[in-house]
């Protein structure tokens, strides 16, 4: 009985070899402990750690051999359920955010034919020049390139579109006061 009391003191008063003790004592049978809550090895080995970092630091607090066990038995309990409710949150947000992107992308695709409903509509609008200049420039095509396959120079094309855009602002801007 006195040699435990020797070790408590000695524990209490931060001696680095009772520590030790404990800790080779307790390490694996904490990990086991932690694991069997549903933690992942790795999980578990850092659950152990910190629960012994938290003994080192209340050291003195510790009167018995039981009290020591108890601690590390309890703490790592209630960081190991404290660890999956965290990964369960996070879960949950991870499905929010993945359901409000979906829901975003679903937007942005309406949006997206929408928009490319009202330019066709407005395309068929132009002057049959104006508008094969544009679409093919909206293809990506230069000025050069469309030149070339309307046989006609890169001068012409670059009026044509510039006449193109500036019809689409008066017919955009025609809708718009008819709104109103």
């Amino acid at each position: 009985m006195m040699e435990t009391e020797r070790f408590i003191h000695s524990f209490r008063n931060g001696d680095q070899e009772a520590f030790r003790t404990i800790y080779d004592g307790y390490f694996e049978a904490l990990c086991r402990y932690a694991v069997s809550h549903s933690v992942s090895g790795e999980e578990a080995a850092d659950i152990v750690q910190d629960t012994f970092a938290s003994l080192w630091v209340l050291c003195a607090d510790f009167h018995s051999p039981s009290g020591i066990r108890s601690f590390l038995y309890v703490t790592v309990r209630n960081k190991a359920i404290n660890l999956i409710r965290r990964k369960c949150m996070i879960d949950r947000n991870r499905d929010q955010l993945v359901e409000e992107w979906n829901r975003a992308q679903e937007s942005y695709t309406v949006i997206e034919a929408e928009v490319a409903r009202q330019l066709n509509a407005s395309l068929d609008l132009l002057p049959d020049k104006c508008r094969t200049v544009l679409k093919m420039s909206l293809e990506g095509n230069s000025y050069q390139e469309i030149g070339e396959r309307m046989n006609v120079s890169v001068h012409t094309i670059r009026n044509q579109r510039a006449r193109a855009i500036k019809l689409l602002k008066i017919f955009h801007q025609h809708l718009n006061l008819k709104k109103l």
